[in-house]
């Protein structure tokens, strides 16, 4: 169990010793826990914050190793937290408008150590340009009427695969098997192989083909911007139209449902078979590796993501009807954008770069590949149990998600195998029914089940990770580079593949959608992918590996 805090306590200490925290570089100073040989202990500490960790620094210029006998943990700062101490202005563009990954936890009681003031908590705010809102109105979300996202049993085939063995080929593959009609939602579509694939599968005859999209910052893999493969799929087919997601700060829709991502990764093919991954259409998330050229797939900047191809109508035109009824909704939404808050945000991107890049030499990202070599395996007419999720549709007591997940969680006898981008934990009462998830997996861990989590490098800074050892979780959490994967397995026999991210927008708020299979052979086939990755690519040691810097989206 974790120490307690004394947060008023820790709060006085640091207050009582301002001057001697106040050394070249130093930007923060807060209560949290001690980080020791790159393991996060329970150990209470005042945590300071530097521009950069210089070693060899003159005796009058280090930090103390003490004060009042709390021990001191000096960190080198993110570029979001040098952001913040530099442009507050841009700091507040990237909280609001930068991918959610992107996200640090606010501290209570965290100072600047320069006046000892409290740092202002961070805020997602709407739209602005220069300082001014952009007003824009909230759309209650609703659902297609008559679809309900029950649970069925029976026989299907099922391609399971993940990336980055064994995805882009399935994919493609599906794609190049469209006779009639393509219906796909996407976050990020920024892949010239796939745009080429599924401009191939559109054009002859003019196929019918619907897609919504969401406007992340650009991925630093993408091949074109996702404004440009929307224009390419427009104009390789007169049937075919792309309407921009209705999120609250994308500038090309004029109203919102979804607060910060339409992050759904699914297609569905001639209403028959649908596609459904944790990954975008974009070069990390399905590289093609056969190319053999960096640009189109290249193993150190290739993530980890889980994927399935479910052939059965009934389920297909069940995911087709909710994409449609998104693509119906945002169809009136649409507008040209709006040029200043493009060229606004894309300044304030271009910023953040600068602060990432700030880092000390030797730090960053060295990746190791997540390529395990492990084939795709179809699984022929098998008796299956497959439960549909979508956020945010609500289910009995929560959300869907929430409530099929919670229950997933707490119906395990032994295990329980996460891998996930990253969980955010919050203390928001708005958000407190993400954290009986969390609480959920606190509770099987102490419970004695055999509970594994598995994040990415944007875990892997230390405050995140003192967020879990507040949960009762760092004791089974490894970090494992370039992890995108959103998947739990459940004592060998049930998987879920999803979008979800583990944050109160992602099971809440957000547009995301997933599947819970209950088979024994398919959840085995991505337990083992799973359990690779934990012995030979997840450590529990962690690093200090600032993420690699956004790319600016041009306007």
């Amino acid at each position: 169990m974790a120490a307690k805090i004394n947060r008023a306590a820790i709060d006085a200490v640091i207050r009582r010793n301002l001057r001697k925290l106040k050394k070249p570089g130093a930007m923060t100073a807060r209560l949290g826990y001690m980080m020791t040989g790159g393991l996060m202990t329970d150990k209470p500490a005042v945590v300071v914050t530097v521009d950069r960790k210089v070693d060899g620094l003159p005796a009058r210029d280090l930090l103390p190793k003490e004060l009042e006998d709390v021990p001191v943990d000096v960190r080198e700062a993110t570029g979001l937290q040098r952001l913040r101490q530099s442009d507050p202005a841009a700091h507040a563009l990237i909280v609001s408008h930068g991918r959610n990954e992107w996200d640090e936890p606010d501290w209570p009681l965290e100072r600047n150590v320069s006046n000892g003031r409290l740092v202002p908590k961070s805020e997602k705010k709407p739209l602005s340009v220069q300082g001014k809102a952009v007003a824009k109105t909230s759309i209650k979300y609703a659902a297609p009427a008559g679809r309900p996202l029950d649970p069925v049993t029976r026989r299907m085939t099922i391609v399971a695969s993940v990336s980055p063995d064994d995805g882009y080929p399935v994919l493609t593959e599906f794609l190049a098997g469209v006779q009639t009609r393509l219906t796909a939602a996407m976050y990020d579509f920024t892949s010239a192989d796939i745009l080429k694939a599924v401009e191939k599968a559109i054009k002859p005859d003019a196929r019918p083909f619907e897609m919504v999209i969401d406007h992340p910052p650009r991925n630093p893999t993408a091949n074109q911007s996702d404004e440009e493969t929307r224009a390419a799929l427009v104009a390789v087919d007169s049937h075919g139209e792309v309407n921009w997601a209705l999120t609250r700060n994308d500038p090309q829709a004029s109203e919102w449902i979804y607060p910060t991502a339409y992050h759904i990764k699914v297609a569905v093919r001639d209403g028959a078979a649908f596609w459904l991954s944790s990954g975008n259409w974009n070069v990390s998330n399905q590289p093609n590796f056969a190319a053999k050229d960096p640009k189109r797939g290249n193993e150190p900047t290739a993530d980890r993501d889980w994927h399935v191809v479910v052939m059965d109508p009934e389920l297909a035109a069940l995911y087709e009807a909710y994409i449609r009824n998104d693509f119906q909704v945002a169809a009136p939404h649409q507008n040209a954008g709006n040029p200043a808050t493009l060229t606004t945000i894309q300044a304030a991107l271009k910023k953040y770069s600068v602060a990432q890049k700030r880092s000390s030499p030797g730090r960053g990202s060295q990746r190791a590949s997540n390529n395990s070599h492990v084939p795709h395996k179809i699984f022929e007419n098998v008796p299956v149990t497959v439960q549909p999720l979508l956020t945010p549709d609500p289910g009995t007591h929560t959300t869907l998600y929430v409530d099929r997940v919670l229950a997933l969680i707490k119906s395990a006898k032994k295990s329980i195998y996460m891998q996930t981008q990253y969980i955010h934990p919050s203390d928001k009462p708005a958000d407190k029914d993400f954290m009986l998830l969390v609480d959920a997996m606190a509770t099987a861990h102490k419970s004695g089940l055999d509970v594994r989590v598995i994040t990415s490098q944007f875990e892997n800074t230390p405050q995140w990770v003192e967020t879990l050892v507040q949960h009762d979780l760092v004791d089974a959490l490894r970090i494992q580079q370039a992890v995108h994967n959103k998947g739990i397995v459940v004592d060998s026999a049930t998987v879920m593949i999803s979008s979800e991210n583990w944050s109160a927008d992602g099971t809440l708020r957000n547009r995301d959608a997933g599947v819970i299979i209950k088979n024994a052979d398919i959840a085995h086939y991505f337990e083992r992918v799973f359990l690779d990755d934990w012995v030979n690519r997840a450590s529990k040691k962690l690093k200090d590996p600032s993420p690699p810097a956004p790319v600016a989206k041009k306007p």
